[in-house]
């Protein structure tokens, strides 16, 4: 952090507030003490404290300038000058340069504070030329008859009732609403229960099956296939193939199946038709494409045929 930054409060790239160069009134001003301000006559005041408002000092640019840069008690000449240490001319010169700069400084923030205070005035007489409009306005028989009043808000109602039109759209987005929520829950409910049916084919109902499911676990050929994939290591079993598994769960996941079998979606595209379309589509782009390869086949059949032709007479000629 570079130094001296925390003092804009952590933040690059601010500039540090501009100084003022009249920390105090630069001109006289007539004083007019605000109404009721200060201390009741027979009221005591603290002590070293004054009972009347003191005022600023003033500090004009003449006063500044003879403060911080004191005009010479002489005056040299260029020739004078000219015949100094070169030392000495720098120091003569850089105060006058800095007198000039300085009393142009001066006049310029002037120029600037005055017309701060020419804009503020304008400003105040607006305010209390508006106000003074205001008070002298006086209402019109039709401003004060329709003019809405505090009471005429409070006798009707504090809301707009809604009309027989708007009632009437607040209700079927709410049926719109309801229903869609019913339709989500039924079709989570519809693909747990298909999840649940195409996965009991792998439950033990009977005790035939129990029995097979144990001696299936427990058999020695799981046990040797289970010792050979903990031998492997992780870049062997990665090395692995499993085309069968990838292409199952690629099905699965275009056929939106559920746990081997057909999910929601699937008996329903079904259901509509959409299945039975989604089939002749295809029947009708593979007829297509058969009749466009059979004529391109008897395209090149005709041209191999003109072909042999052409050579046969070539021959017949040669002979």
């Amino acid at each position: 952090m570079a130094k001296g930054l925390m003092k804009a409060t952590g933040k690059s790239g601010l500039l540090p507030r501009p100084k003022q160069i009249f920390k105090q009134p630069f001109k006289h001003e007539v004083y007019k003490k605000p109404t009721d301000t200060g201390y009741a006559d027979g009221i005591l005041h603290p002590k070293k404290i004054s009972r009347d408002y003191i005022l600023p000092k003033v500090s004009t640019p003449e006063k500044l300038l003879k403060k911080s840069a004191m005009v010479p008690k002489r005056e040299y000449t260029d020739e004078e000058i000219s015949k100094m240490p070169i030392s000495q001319q720098f120091k003569i010169k850089n105060a006058k340069m800095r007198r000039e700069y300085l009393k142009e400084s001066y006049e310029t923030e002037v120029k600037r504070l005055e017309r701060i205070e020419e804009h503020v005035a304008k400003i105040k007489i607006e305010e209390e030329k508006a106000e003074l409009e205001n008070k002298l306005h006086k209402a019109s028989r039709a401003e004060l008859y329709t003019a809405p009043t505090v009471e005429s808000y409070l006798e009707g109602p504090l809301v707009r009732p809604r009309t027989d039109e708007e009632n009437e759209i607040l209700r079927s987005k709410r049926e719109s609403n309801r229903l869609e929520t019913k339709l989500k829950i039924d079709q989570e409910r519809a693909n747990s229960l298909f999840e649940l049916y195409n996965g009991a084919s792998n439950f033990a109902i009977t005790e035939e099956r129990l029995e097979l499911m144990v001696d299936s676990a427990f058999n020695n050929t799981a046990n040797e296939s289970w010792e050979y994939i903990s031998s492997l290591r992780s870049s062997s079993i990665n090395a692995t193939k499993s085309d069968n598994t990838f292409d199952n769960e690629i099905v699965n996941i275009v056929m939106d199946n559920v746990n081997g079998g057909p999910g929601f979606e699937q008996v329903n595209d079904y259901l509509n038709g959409f299945t039975d379309d989604l089939q002749q589509l295809a029947d009708q782009i593979k007829r297509e494409n058969n009749e466009k390869s059979l004529k391109e086949a008897e395209k090149l059949l005709d041209e191999h045929q003109s072909e042999n032709k052409s050579t046969e007479t070539e021959t017949k000629t040669d002979n």
